[in-house]
């Protein structure tokens, strides 16, 4: 009898499938693995096979972006043996399909700094935070970018725009919170990303 019908599934030269539960050459399905499949090529899936995701696109990186990657299991990846659990950054520029064995964590982007301009970076390891500034930075896997709140009275210090001495209007939001919108060129600044206040934001840090 005819159960169902099974279409045909073809990945381009710039796509990817990940098929779970293959079924191997003796025709024995392999519960709980998983197969990549890249294109280009057609096939059918067996019974018990199915898609995870379905189609994908191959993951294209410009020479601003990088991606933060885990093994969630050990694997060979050409000589290198790398266990389960560690993490890794891999940059642009390149094309990149993810193998079986690693979890795309997060997808980043390199960030300029001007001159006037700097974030804070806190290594997890060892908990130390550290400035960066005047240049391009791309965060490292044992990094994260870290936010200094400051106080109220610093806010208003920095509620001051470069060389006209004029107080910058100020925004009272629905919680309360006080937020100073000031330009970019205040030449002391010390700006942070993310930061809950939004991207004209100015931050600065204390002598603390």
């Amino acid at each position: 009898d005819i159960v169902g019908e099974v279409k045909l599934t073809t990945l381009a030269r710039n796509q990817y499938c990940v098929v779970i539960d293959p079924v191997d050459k003796s025709g024995i399905p392999q519960f709980g693995m998983r197969e990549l499949r890249k294109g280009e090529q057609s096939f059918f899936l067996k019974p018990g096979e199915k898609l995870k995701n379905g189609i994908q696109q191959v993951i294209v990186l410009s020479e601003y972006q990088s991606l933060l990657l885990q093994a969630r299991e050990d694997y060979v990846e050409g000589s290198k043996k790398i266990k389960s659990g560690t993490k890794w950054v891999i940059e642009g520029p390149r094309d990149f399909v993810p193998p079986v064995e690693v979890d795309i964590l997060e997808e980043r982007q390199s960030i300029p700094l001007d001159e006037n301009e700097g974030i804070y970076v806190r290594n997890m390891k060892t908990g130390e935070v550290r400035t960066v500034k005047k240049k391009v930075y791309r965060l490292t896997e044992e990094e994260v970018l870290w936010e200094k709140e400051l106080t109220d009275e610093i806010e208003e210090l920095l509620a001051y725009q470069s060389g006209s001495g004029g107080f910058a209007p100020v925004t009272v939001t629905a919680s309360g919170e006080r937020v100073y919108k000031q330009q970019k060129s205040i030449s002391c600044l010390l700006y942070t990303s993310p930061s809950p206040r939004d991207l004209s934001t100015s931050r600065m840090p204390s002598s603390a």
